[in-house]
């Protein structure tokens, strides 16, 4: 009997390594930043929007500004249009793929972490623990996507301030 259960349980584990691993192997991610066929003069980038925090359906109109600064200070004089998943849906109006291929996505991602800090009593040396608060951070990547051979591309590297972010992607784009 014992033999029988490890044997099921090592048979139902490699099915579901084996399962997750097609699901990957099938996935078209592809490991450059920016598309080969990415084209800034030709194609106007169509940039997702930035998403509230407590609620992810509508746009954090802070943080959405401040990725069209970034973009106004590192993108000009290239196009670019800041979408909501609503208006990328909207085949009428960004419909043209020889246009509108690409989007460049994002991940937006908030940890929560309880943290009080210290006080540092300056006459004694002695540092205190404050009461513990609710600490939240938000941090955020981007990836391109090809809307006409539709595959993903790599994610920066997640950070919480937008300009730190996309530096790569600005950068690679004036190698082009």
């Amino acid at each position: 009997m014992k033999h029988l259960c490890v044997c099921i349980l090592f048979f139902q584990s490699f099915t579901i390594s084996v399962s997750a691993q097609k699901v990957y192997d099938d996935e078209p991610i592809h490991f450059e930043l920016i598309p080969p066929d990415f084209n800034p003069k030709v194609h106007v980038l169509l940039v997702m929007h930035l998403p509230n925090r407590q609620h992810p359906e509508k746009t954090s109109k802070h943080a959405t500004n401040s990725l069209r600064k970034v973009f106004d200070k590192n993108y000009l004089p290239y196009k670019y249009i800041i979408v909501t998943p609503q208006e990328l849906s909207d085949s009428t109006k960004y419909g043209d793929m020889s246009i509108y291929r690409f989007v460049l996505g994002n991940s937006v991602t908030t940890f929560g972490r309880v943290d009080g800090g210290y006080t540092l009593n300056l006459n004694t040396g002695i540092r205190t623990p404050n009461l513990p608060k609710q600490v939240a951070y938000t941090v955020i990547s981007f990836r391109f996507y090809d809307r006409v051979k539709h595959r993903f591309y790599s994610y920066t590297t997640a950070t919480s301030f937008v300009g730190n972010t996309l530096k790569p992607v600005f950068e690679r784009l004036r190698e082009k």
